[in-house]
């Protein structure tokens, strides 16, 4: 209860014990017989009355009225609002987007790379959109910056990492079990039960006449590819399960401590560091790669890449 009002009945309490002399309610009874204390009770009454009176004013004068708790004042002006969402829009239409829920666009605080936000349009904000803010108050914003292209190797120093194999002796076999392409006493890959991809595999190699398999960071390397001699995988072969990629649009982003490869329409290979996925993109460049293949999937053992 407000206390100006808890005077307020305190004192009409006293000034009624003043006049009447007792006051009864049920078993509780207040007063006394005492002409004197009546008179002294009911000016104290009195008192705390006209103090009551004095004091709601005064305090509505230096707080400026009760405050509604959702944003209000007393009178029902809206003080606060919320912040809208502005990130992707240009810098006017933030503009008119914050004048409209009575904010004010602040001050720019610097640039930040974005795939997903145009150049030159809002790529953060603060306060972050959804939250209150005072009516009239900034809205300051970052606008977004194409992201850098990966500084990448020329194509006649990589380090290419390549296994050279006898095409005539490569064999589809169960080796112990499991299903493996081998070469002689060796093999080169293995497909555990899966026979089907084991002799695709080796379908693709003789399809291709892919006297190589080539890798980006081994062991367990994410990119495989396979090379005639320096020529890359040109043609079509009949049922293959591949992805075109458009090799102008790769773009390296990292996520958590990996780094992801990926095109302008599909997440492509994830990367430990951004070294190797800078040199999986010089791969891709130099031989013109323009399709990601597998054989197996959802996990394939074998993958390649063709122009």
């Amino acid at each position: 209860m407000d206390y100006n009002v808890t005077l307020l009945i305190f004192g009409i309490l006293l000034l009624l014990t003043g006049l009447i002399g007792k006051i009864k309610a049920k078993e509780l009874e207040i007063g006394t017989e005492s002409r004197v204390i009546r008179v002294v009770v009911g000016l104290i009454g009195v008192g705390l009355v006209i103090l009551s009176l004095i004091l709601s004013p005064v305090r509505q004068l230096f707080t400026g009225g009760d405050s509604s708790g959702d944003g209000s004042s007393s009178s029902g002006e809206v003080t606060t609002v919320e912040v809208p969402d502005i990130v992707g829009d240009s810098v006017e239409a933030a503009r008119s987007v914050l004048v409209a829920r009575g904010l004010r666009l602040g001050s720019h605080t610097g640039t930040r790379q974005s795939e997903q936000v145009k150049p030159g349009s809002i790529a953060s904000q603060r306060p972050s959109a959804g939250t209150q803010a005072d009516r009239g108050s900034a809205v300051s914003f970052e606008t977004a910056v194409a992201p850098l292209a990966p500084t990448l190797p020329s194509s006649s120093t990589i380090a290419e990492d390549c296994v050279r194999h006898d095409l005539g002796r490569l064999r589809a076999e169960q080796v112990g079990g499991r299903w493996k392409i081998t070469e002689g006493d060796h093999w080169l890959l293995d497909f555990d039960s899966d026979s089907d991809s084991a002799r695709r595999a080796l379908e693709v190699l003789q399809f291709y006449r892919a006297d190589r398999i080539c890798y980006v960071e081994r062991p367990n390397a994410p990119m495989m590819y396979i090379l005639s001699g320096s020529t890359a995988p040109s043609q079509s072969l009949p049922g293959e399960d591949c992805i075109d990629f458009n090799a102008g649009s790769l773009a390296i982003r990292q996520e958590g401590s990996r780094f992801l490869l990926a095109s302008s329409s599909s997440r492509m290979i994830m990367f430990p560091d951004r070294a190797s996925a800078e040199r999986a993109v010089a791969v891709i460049r130099k031989y013109g790669f323009t399709r990601q293949c597998f054989v197996g999937r959802p996990q394939p053992e074998f993958k390649y890449f063709r122009q």
